[in-house]
C-alpha cells in the first residue's frame, strides 16, 4: 500500500490560507499493495479564492482486482483527506536577511492548518443575509477611523483568525450594494 501526496513546488502558485500557504493544486494518490484487490484512487484538491476544495475524485480497479463498490466511495472521507493533505503540504513563506523569500514546510502545525482550512471552508459556505450585511455596515461605521475593513475581517472570522482581507472587502461592497452603507469615498475609508 502506498499513499502519496503530490503538489507543484513552484512558489508562485502557492496560496494563503489562514496564516499558512498551500499549493494551489495538490493531490492524494493511493496505490494498493501488489496483489491487493482494492481499487486505486486519486483525490485532487485546488485552492480557489482562498478556500481548499476537492475538485476531482478518481477510482480505478486494479489488474485482477475486484470491481469498485459503493463502500469504496463511502470510505473516501473527503474532508478528512483534505485536512490531512493540507497539513502535510502547508508551509510558511519566510523572507531571508537578503530579502529572498522561500517556502518552509511546517509539519508540527497540524492543528493550526486544520483550523485554517476549516475556517476558510466554513466562511465560504456562510450565507450572506441582509442581517449579516447590516452587521458588516455597523462594524464598518464603528471603526471608520481605524481600518474599518480590517475590523470587519476580525468580526467575521474566528476569535484568533480573521477572514482574508479580500473576503472582508467583498462583504463591505455587498453591504454598499444592498444600501446598508453609502457609496465609498475614493481613497478614504467611510461613505458618502
Amino acid at each position: 500500500m502506498a499513499l502519496e501526496i503530490t503538489w507543484d513546488d513552484d512558489e508562485d502558485t502557492w496560496v494563503k490560507v489562514g496564516d499558512r500557504d498551500l499549493p494551489a493544486r495538490f493531490a492524494l494518490v493511493y496505490r494498493p499493495a501488489k496483489g491487493a484487490d482494492e481499487p486505486a484512487w486519486t483525490v485532487e484538491f485546488h485552492v480557489q479564492d482562498g478556500v481548499p476544495q476537492c475538485r476531482h475524485v478518481g477510482l480505478s480497479s486494479t489488474v485482477n482486482g475486484r470491481e469498485i463498490r459503493s463502500a469504496d466511495l463511502r470510505a473516501l472521507r473527503i474532508e478528512d483527506l483534505l485536512e490531512g493533505a493540507s497539513a502535510n503540504v502547508a508551509a510558511r513563506r519566510v523572507v531571508d536577511d537578503d530579502g529572498s523569500a522561500r517556502m518552509v514546510r511546517d509539519l508540527g502545525s497540524w492543528r493550526d492548518v486544520t483550523r485554517a482550512v476549516r475556517g476558510a471552508r466554513r466562511n465560504a459556505r456562510r450565507k450572506v443575509t441582509d442581517e449579516v450585511l447590516r452587521e458588516v455596515a455597523r462594524v464598518y461605521r464603528e471603526n471608520v477611523g481605524d481600518n474599518p475593513t480590517a475590523a470587519v475581517a476580525r468580526h467575521l472570522g474566528e476569535s484568533d483568525q480573521p477572514v482574508p482581507d479580500r473576503t472582508a472587502r467583498l462583504y463591505v461592497r455587498r453591504a454598499r450594494d444592498a444600501g446598508f452603507l453609502g457609496q465609498s469615498i475614493p481613497g478614504k475609508a467611510g461613505e458618502r
